[in-house]
């Protein structure tokens, strides 16, 4: 995360300064818990495979999603040139893995859990003396799941409805009615 907020800021805009405390292990806590737990739902009970995806996007394929880039966060030094923002959902990188599947899968189910950002919709809580990017940015995790299927034939199969029964499932065995 430190990396992502120096290259929004800029590297060159910041001053060298020594730690301001230990660094410590982080404890494991309910929403690694939680994470954790879905992935298992999604794998063994709903077979789907999981996938990692990037944090950032392309301006080519945000105006291919008729995406604001204004709401996004833009990066003043990407690892990529390419791909200088900051991604605001999950669709876009599922939609290109479908896209490769399919060429070699009749059906798939992919999914990740990852962070998006955008910019806050309330910029007067921003002050140019925030020293944290919780201060800043607008950070929230997120799942996002693709169903693909080549062929439907029958009702059984329709992608619609298997998501519908996955969402039923996820929230079954998470414990919520």
């Amino acid at each position: 995360m430190y990396e992502e907020v120096a290259r929004i800021y800029g590297y060159e805009k910041i001053d060298e300064s020594p730690l301001l405390s230990e660094s410590k292990n982080v404890p494991f806590t309910e929403y690694v818990c939680l994470n954790r737990k879905i992935e298992d739902i999604l794998v063994r009970n709903l077979h789907c495979s999981q996938t990692e995806t990037y944090p950032w996007v392309s301006e080519k394929t945000l105006d291919e999603f008729g995406v604001d880039k204004k709401s996004l966060y833009e990066l003043q030094n990407p690892v990529n040139p390419e791909m200088p923002f900051m991604r605001d959902g999950l669709l876009y990188e599922l939609v290109s893995h479908t896209a490769r599947n399919s060429k070699f899968f009749d059906e798939c189910k992919i999914f990740d859990i990852g962070k998006v950002r955008k910019k806050a919709d309330d910029r007067s809580q921003i002050t140019e003396n925030k020293k944290f990017a919780s201060g800043f940015v607008d950070e929230q995790w997120q799942l996002g799941v693709m169903l693909y299927q080549k062929d439907v034939k029958n009702r059984d199969k329709d992608p619609i409805l298997l998501a519908k029964n996955m969402v039923k499932t996820i929230l079954r065995e998470l414990g919520v009615s």
